[in-house]
């Protein structure tokens, strides 16, 4: 045995059957590791939807609420400065979201996600109507998106991301509305749905590296026993 496992061929083959072992079981830890993770995000998504929506009449209420806590405010669009940010999808669909700021007192403005466009749209954006009035909506706290400079080519209000810089007028920077109720019609525009949680196939793919761990070895004993029976 020790004269044919100190052939090259056989060292080679060993030292690549450990470093591949050592490899899977690294993918294997790393892959429970983001199905903790993930986990743990969607217990706290849940807590925050659970929360008794709060009635927001000062951008400050704002500060200290966590993303997807529900909220109501009530206020006038800002329709002269609405933005269509590209790359949305709602149900594998493809468009834009509605992203404008609401003026929620003289002097303050917070930017809402009135919702999902289709894509056959982008051509037709002067039929997107909202009205002119104090509007109640309802929804959740969202994250801004990391500011990314719009491309020049982009088409007139088209933006790619939600951030305040894309927007005229000083306007509310930590966080975004996004808006699943309103008390009057947003015609042509679907309101984006809770989120739906799901664990994802982290866990399953940690099992599948641990499985292909273990074969590694079976194989290695295989080919042995291959090359002692020639």
């Amino acid at each position: 045995m020790l004269s044919t496992l100190k052939q090259p061929k056989w060292i080679i083959l060993t030292i690549v059957l450990i470093v591949a072992i050592y490899a899977f079981i690294n993918l294997s830890k790393w892959q429970f590791n983001r199905d903790e993770q993930r986990r743990s995000q969607n217990q706290e998504i849940k807590t925050a939807l659970n929360k008794v929506p709060i009635n927001i009449l000062d951008s400050t209420n704002l500060d200290n609420l966590i993303e997807w806590q529900p909220v109501q405010i009530t206020g006038k669009v800002n329709t002269d400065n609405v933005r269509f940010a590209r790359n949305r999808y709602l149900d594998s669909s493809l468009g834009f979201w509605v992203i404008a700021p609401l003026n929620i007192n003289e002097s303050q403005k917070v930017l809402i996600n009135l919702g999902f466009l289709p894509v056959n749209y982008q051509n037709r954006f002067d039929e997107i109507s909202i009205p002119n009035q104090t509007i109640i909506f309802k929804g959740w706290i969202r994250k801004m998106e990391s500011h990314k400079i719009t491309p020049s080519d982009y088409p007139e209000l088209q933006i790619s991301s939600i951030s305040a810089d894309n927007f005229a007028g000083d306007v509310y920077k930590n966080s975004y509305i996004q808006i699943n109720d309103s008390s009057v019609d947003l015609k042509n525009l679907a309101l984006l749905p809770e989120p739906k949680l799901s664990s994802g196939p982290h866990f399953s793919y940690a099992i599948q590296w641990i499985i292909f761990a273990l074969l590694l070895p079976i194989g290695w004993i295989i080919l042995y026993r291959g090359e002692k029976s020639n």
